[in-house]
C-alpha cells in the first residue's frame, strides 16, 4: 500500500466519524430543544392516570314521596393486584371469611375491565364484622382494602320488596352495552338497570361519573393524588304508584293464588294449579298505574351480588313459571268473558245492538244457519235464559247473545271489512299501551291476514288459511286465537269507566 492511498483512506474514515458525531449531536439538539415540549407532554401523560368514580344512583319514590328504592352505605371489598404475591392464598383466605367460593372471587379479581393500578371490587356488601376482622389481620390479607359506596336497597313490606317487576333490578353492564352510545360514561363493571323503570329511566337515574387523577411512577405505583372531580348523583324518579295500594295488591294476589290452589275441581278431585296471576290498578281519569303486581315474583336484592347460573335458570324456568316475567304487561291470555263489554260496544256502533231496551234471546246453544258441519256453540248454562237486554246479557254473561253478534260481523265482512277487529283495536287491543317500562307485548287480534301468515309458517298446527264464521264467533266471547295483556284490559275498562 502506498503512503498516498493510506492517507486518503484515513481521511475518509475521519470524515465518516465526523459525520456520525454531527448527526448524533443534531439529533440530541432536536430532542432536547425543538421536540422538548412534545416529549414533556408525553411524559406527563405517562405519569398521570385517571381513575373514574361512579355516581350514586337516584332514588325511586311513590306518588307520595315514600321510598321504594333508595341507596345505603355498603362496604365494598377491593384488592390491589400489584400488592398481591400469592393470589391463591389470598383468595382462599377471603373465601373462608366471606363464605364465598374462591372461584367466584377469582372471576371478579381477574376482570379485564380494571386497569393494573386500579383496585378491583371483589365483593359488595361485605358484612361489617368481616371487614373488622380483615382490618385487624391486615398482614394475612395483602392488598385488601374497603370502600364505602352507595348501594341499592329495596323497601320491603309484608312478603317482600314492593313492585319488583315494575321497579326492576340492576346488573353489570355487558360488553355490547359498553360500546352503545346510550351508555356513554358508564364504567366497566358498573351496574345498570335491568327491567322496569330502572332500565327505562337508566339515563336519568345513573348520574354522571367523576374522576380522580393519580400520579404514578414507571412501575405503576401510585405516588399521590393530583386532582379530583366529584361525581354528580342521578335524579330521583317519582312514580304514579301508591305504595299502600301496591302492598294491598301484592298481598291479595298472593292470597288469591293460595286460596285457588286449595280448591278442588273435576271428578278426580284434583286441585287447581293456579300457576300465576297479575293485578293492575289504574286511575281511569288519568291512566296512571297505582299498583301493578305479578305472581310468581322475585327479589331484586338477589342481583346485588353476583347471581349464579343455577339461580338464573330458576328465574327464567318455565317449570317455575318464569318469576322474572311481568305478567301484567307481558302475559298473553284469552280474555274470556271480560271481552264482552267491548264486543257489545262494537255491536252497538255497528248497529247490531242498542241500549234502548231491545232484548236478545239467550238459548243454551247456537248454530250458524246453513252450516253443514253440524258445529254447535254452547252457552255456559244448559237452560234457556229467555230474552235479555244488552245490560242483562253482560250481567248474566250470556255467550249465545255474543255468538250472534260475532256472526253478524262475519256476514257483513264483504261490505264492511273486518269491522269487529277494527273496533277492538280502537280499544287498544292488539297494540302496546305505551307504558314506560320495557317488555310490553302487543297481544293479538287475529284476522284473515293473520291466519294466512300462521298457516304459511306452521301448516300442521294451522291447517286452514281461511277465516271461518266460527273464528268470529269464538272471538266474540274472548276465546279462539285472541290474546290480551292484563294492562290492555285495565286500560280498556278505564276508558269505559
Amino acid at each position: 500500500m502506498t503512503e498516498g492511498s493510506y492517507g486518503r483512506r484515513m481521511t475518509a474514515l475521519a470524515a465518516v466519524i465526523t459525520f456520525t458525531f454531527a448527526a448524533l449531536i443534531t439529533r440530541l439538539w432536536f430532542l432536547q430543544v425543538l421536540a422538548a415540549e412534545e416529549y414533556r407532554g408525553r411524559a406527563q401523560i405517562n405519569r398521570v392516570r385517571v381513575v373514574p368514580i361512579a355516581a350514586a344512583r337516584g332514588q325511586i319514590l311513590d306518588r307520595h314521596g315514600h321510598p321504594l328504592v333508595t341507596n345505603e352505605q355498603a362496604i365494598v371489598l377491593t384488592v390491589d393486584r400489584s400488592e398481591v404475591e400469592d393470589e391463591d392464598a389470598l383468595l382462599a383466605a377471603l373465601s373462608e371469611v366471606l363464605k364465598v367460593p374462591a372461584g367466584d372471587l377469582r372471576d371478579r379479581l381477574e376482570d379485564p375491565d380494571y386497569l393494573p393500578y386500579q383496585p378491583v371490587p371483589v365483593w359488595e356488601r361485605t358484612p361489617p364484622q368481616v371487614a373488622v376482622y380483615i382490618s385487624e389481620h391486615a398482614d394475612e390479607f395483602p392488598g385488601v382494602d374497603f370502600q364505602m359506596v352507595g348501594a341499592r336497597t329495596y323497601v320491603t313490606q309484608g312478603s317482600g320488596p314492593l313492585a319488583p317487576h315494575l321497579v326492576g333490578s340492576l346488573g353489570e353492564i355487558n360488553a355490547q352495552e359498553v360500546l352503545d352510545p346510550s351508555f356513554t360514561g358508564v364504567l366497566p363493571g358498573q351496574l345498570v338497570g335491568r327491567g322496569g323503570v330502572e332500565q327505562y329511566y337508566e339515563h336519568y337515574l345513573r348520574g354522571d361519573s367523576g374522576w380522580q387523577k393519580l400520579e404514578v411512577d414507571a412501575s405503576g405505583d401510585v405516588l399521590g393524588t393530583i386532582g379530583r372531580q366529584e361525581p354528580i348523583p342521578g335524579n330521583d324518579l317519582v312514580l304514579a304508584l301508591d305504595a299502600e295500594i301496591q302492598q294491598l295488591a301484592q298481598d291479595r294476589l298472593a292470597a288469591a293464588i293460595g286460596a285457588a290452589r286449595k280448591t278442588v275441581v273435576g271428578e278426580n278431585g284434583a286441585y287447581v294449579k293456579a300457576p300465576a296471576g297479575a293485578v293492575v290498578v289504574m286511575d281511569p281519569d288519568t291512566g296512571q298505574i297505582l299498583a301493578m303486581a305479578s305472581f310468581p315474583t322475585f327479589d331484586p336484592r338477589r342481583f346485588l351480588n353476583e347471581v349464579t347460573p343455577a339461580e338464573l335458570r330458576k328465574l327464567y324456568s318455565p317449570g317455575r313459571n318464569q318469576p322474572l316475567t311481568n305478567r301484567a304487561v307481558a302475559g298473553l291470555y284469552p280474555p274470556g268473558s271480560t271481552f264482552k263489554p267491548f264486543i257489545a260496544a262494537a255491536a252497538v256502533k255497528a248497529g247490531y245492538a242498542d241500549v234502548s231496551g231491545t232484548t236478545y234471546p239467550c238459548p243454551p246453544t247456537f248454530q250458524v244457519q246453513g252450516d253443514t258441519s253440524g258445529t254447535v256453540f254452547h252457552n255456559w248454562s244448559s237452560y234457556d235464559q229467555g230474552s235479555l237486554t244488552l245490560a242483562e246479557s253482560l250481567i248474566r254473561s250470556c255467550d249465545t247473545v255474543y255468538y250472534n253478534f260475532g256472526y253478524d260481523f262475519y256476514r257483513d265482512r264483504d261490505v264492511r271489512g273486518e269491522n269487529m277487529q277494527q273496533q277492538l283495536k280502537r280499544w287498544g287491543f292488539g297494540g302496546e299501551t305505551g307504558i314506560d317500562i320495557p317488555g310490553e307485548q302487543e297481544g293479538r287480534i287475529p284476522d284473515q291476514r293473520w291466519k294466512e301468515l300462521v298457516h304459511e309458517q306452521w301448516p300442521r298446527v294451522f291447517p286452514d288459511d281461511i277465516w271461518f264464521p266460527g273464528d268470529n264467533i269464538n272471538m266474540s266471547i274472548g276465546q279462539g286465537d285472541v290474546l290480551v295483556t292484563p294492562l290492555q284490559l285495565a286500560s280498556a275498562y278505564s276508558a269505559i269507566a
